[in-house]
């Protein structure tokens, strides 16, 4: 949703919605409101997603599938990394 919606609106849709999802299993929502962030903070795949991308494009004379080659290992690591730590640092049920 964050490549045809602003990131912070994306947030406040879906932190209510892991927070009641939460609360409902009796578990702790601080690693999914992580999760939230992460994912919608690390949508840079695309000019729709972040209104500096389209200005880059244009300084840099970059194209659409150049922007997707140049974000698509960090975007894969980034998520990877954010899962893992925090799944460790933040366990749903302790």
């Amino acid at each position: 949703m964050t490549q045809v919606m602003q990131n912070r609106g994306v947030m406040m849709i879906f932190i209510p919605i892991a927070i009641q999802a939460c609360k409902s299993m009796g578990a702790n929502p601080v690693g999914i409101i992580i999760m939230v962030q992460a994912a919608c903070l690390t949508a840079f795949m695309t000019p729709m997603a972040t209104p500096a991308v389209p200005m880059i494009m244009a300084e840099g004379d970059y194209s659409f599938t150049d922007m997707v080659k140049q974000s698509l290992i960090p975007a894969v690591l980034f998520c990877i990394v954010t899962v893992l730590w925090t799944m460790t640092a933040f366990p749903l049920f302790a």
